[in-house]
């Protein structure tokens, strides 16, 4: 409540042109997202998987849905249970229906979309609060900002997916351990392993905060916090996914390793890397040899993503270059030698390996650029110096625009039944001009990957977070 008066206090200090100037984007920002709250969105996505799955899972109980579904089924267990949940809450309420249906469930799990979105909104001004000495106009530009970029709306409120619900938790989670941190209280690292093990066993995509996460652990020495978080996550993890194992453990890890398996195809409509280079069929197809070595698409992402966070890490932490050496014990003792890391090098590194990830890897969703995209508005936030900011700040917009065209494109060919989108010419594979979205994408992914590492470079330690 304090820090909710806070920002209207922040509100109040500005002029009457920024107030209305904020209060009319909101006020669109919502619309934009409410008009599409009775559109059932792309079928499959919602109705014939999401609303299909909370149904059933309702209707029948989790145990005999999760034994004995035989139709197409690829969401974790936690996603189910949101589901379930969002269920639930459409049949109480009895939208459109007695007892709730497909609309109603729609309504709900949009509304859910939407609160997360101004959820994130409020992060980004809590981050801002604590972490920089902004103007009070300052504050409020990019939390405004977020709220109103069509992809975000376009993957809440069109495509009805929650993808920033994980992001947030991610957020949530790395907020909590710098204040255990710097509080040297051990509760708040238990509260992050519960939530983290929450948006793990959501969305899977949740993995990407580990690198920086490892290197957090590593460079705080705090023993004692990471054993809270550990085993905290675990007891989350194993409440999760007990249910499901005993249901059936077949079908158990054959999701787990649909979303982990990155190689079967080289896309399944994103712009990346692979449509610029025409590798439109299988991750595991051949690109050409070295030797008697193979090169397939598969084999190159994973080594790409190695290369370009090593180098992240080498110009980020210039003392793991000197005298390097290819002795582990000595990299290890280097590492651990880290200065803590500091918040800006904690979201800078999550979110290049968020961006490399979405633009290399293989059988990529148009919607999975989200993590890589809402941490650059973080790190956008944490932008002091005015010119640096209104640089970043271009790179993000030159990406919006290759997220947004793939976003409408790909939703264009799966669905003719648009709000907001125009369908794009289709194509063979996905849609044929999925190309222009790569281009601006490889263009926008490279600014920030190249200001990332030159903005980076500040010692000074966050607040307490």
């Amino acid at each position: 409540m304090h820090f909710f008066n806070l920002i209207k206090n922040d509100f109040l200090h500005l002029s009457k042109k920024y107030q209305f100037s904020i209060i009319l984007i909101l006020t669109l920002a919502f619309l934009a997202r409410f008009i599409n709250y009775f559109h059932l969105g792309y079928v499959y996505d919602l109705i014939s998987t999401q609303y299909s799955w909370a149904k059933n899972a309702t209707d029948n109980g989790f145990i005999v849905f999760w034994k004995d579904y035989s139709k197409d089924l690829d969401y974790l267990p936690g996603a189910i249970y949101l589901g379930m949940i969002i269920q639930y809450i459409n049949k109480l309420f009895g939208f459109f229906s007695a007892g709730g249906n497909e609309y109603g469930f729609v309504f709900v799990l949009k509304t859910f979309n939407t609160l997360n979105d101004f959820t994130f909104a409020y992060l980004l001004y809590y981050i801002a609060k604590k972490n920089t000495n902004l103007s009070n106009i300052r504050l409020f530009i990019t939390p405004v900002l977020s709220l109103i970029l069509p992809s975000l709306w376009f993957i809440s409120s069109v495509w009805g997916q929650f993808d920033t619900f994980p992001v947030n938790l991610c957020i949530i989670t790395t907020l909590l351990l710098y204040r255990a941190q710097a509080n040297k209280n051990t509760k708040y690292g238990s509260l992050a392993g519960i939530i983290f093990g929450l948006s793990l066993w959501f969305k899977l995509q949740s993995l990407l905060i580990l690198p920086p996460l490892i290197l957090l652990f590593i460079t705080f020495k705090n023993f004692q916090l990471i054993r809270q978080f550990i085993l905290y996550f675990s007891f989350t993890t194993f409440l999760i996914l007990v249910v499901p194992l005993f249901a059936n453990a077949q079908r158990t890890n054959f999701v787990l390793s649909q979303v982990i398996i990155r190689s079967n195809n080289v896309s399944n409509g994103a712009s990346s890397f692979w449509p610029l280079v025409n590798m439109r069929k299988y991750g595991t197809d051949l690109w050409f040899t070295i030797g008697n070595f193979d090169i397939t698409a598969s084999r190159v992402s994973y080594l790409v993503y190695l290369v370009f966070m090593v180098y992240l890490l080498v110009k980020l932490f210039p003392k793991i270059k000197n005298d390097i050496s290819f002795n582990p014990k000595k990299i290890w003792t280097k590492i651990a030698s880290l200065a803590e890391l500091t918040f800006l090098q904690f979201v800078t590194i999550m979110m290049i390996s968020s961006n490399i990830y979405f633009f290399f890897f293989t059988k990529m969703m148009s919607r999975y650029l989200q993590f890589g995209f809402l941490f650059a508005l973080i790190f956008l936030t944490l932008q002091t110096n005015i010119s640096r900011f209104k640089l970043f700040l271009g790179a993000i917009l030159i990406t919006e625009v290759g997220y947004f065209i793939n976003q409408v494109g790909i939703y264009g060919y799966y669905n003719d039944n648009l709000i907001w989108a125009v369908a794009f010419e289709r194509g063979a594979w996905a849609i044929d001009k999925v190309w222009l979205g790569s281009w601006f994408n490889l263009v926008g992914i490279s600014l920030i990957y190249l200001l990332a590492i030159r903005f980076a470079k500040q010692t000074r330690k966050p607040t307490e977070l």
